[in-house]
């Protein structure tokens, strides 16, 4: 398979500006990271992303699930990408898509990881959060709360969001 038919293809550029994320457009961004993740250049994925506060990634997801995206369906055709698949895929409108990225992500323990994991346990979709949650149950330690608790407290306000931060909250205080 092409670069072009393993990752996204993110329509029409839509202004991020416009959800909150300053000097930025979806198409310059997240087709950037694109491009990066085709190239193999997981690194430059990871630091551009990790930039992102809690309030811009959540942008950054908003827009990217308003776009026209087109990410493969088929979980053998992912063999051999790096984790930089598995993040931008966690943007994808389609949950299919968002679930196979909650079962990449568990391979990969970085930061952006748990970030994009707690992304997904507040996901509309029940079968994400369930594959995002029982990745979060294995990642319990002060260094990753640091990284998952902004994230889900931004998360707040929406319908799922609330619950999943009570919910990480209980299995903090639980341990």
């Amino acid at each position: 398979a092409s670069a072009s038919e393993r990752l996204p293809n993110l329509g029409p550029p839509a202004r991020l500006a416009d959800m909150g994320f300053i000097g930025a457009t979806v198409d310059a961004s997240l087709s950037r990271l694109t491009h990066l993740a085709e190239a193999g250049d997981d690194a430059a994925v990871r630091r551009e992303m990790l930039a992102w506060t809690p309030q811009e990634m959540l942008s950054a997801v908003n827009v990217a699930r308003r776009c026209d995206i087109s990410l493969l369906r088929e979980t053998d055709r992912l063999t051999g990408l790096g984790p930089a698949f598995a993040w931008l895929l966690a943007l994808s409108r389609d949950g299919r898509c968002r679930e196979i990225a909650a079962v990449r992500l568990v391979a990969d323990s970085s930061p952006l990881s748990d970030r994009m994991l707690a992304v997904l346990a507040a996901d509309h979709v029940e079968r994400v959060r369930a594959r995002a949650w029982r990745a979060i149950e294995q990642r319990l330690s002060p260094a990753r709360a640091a990284t998952m608790l902004p994230v889900l407290i931004a998360l707040r306000h929406r319908r799922w969001g609330a619950e999943a931060l009570d919910r990480y909250r209980t299995l903090v205080t639980d341990r």
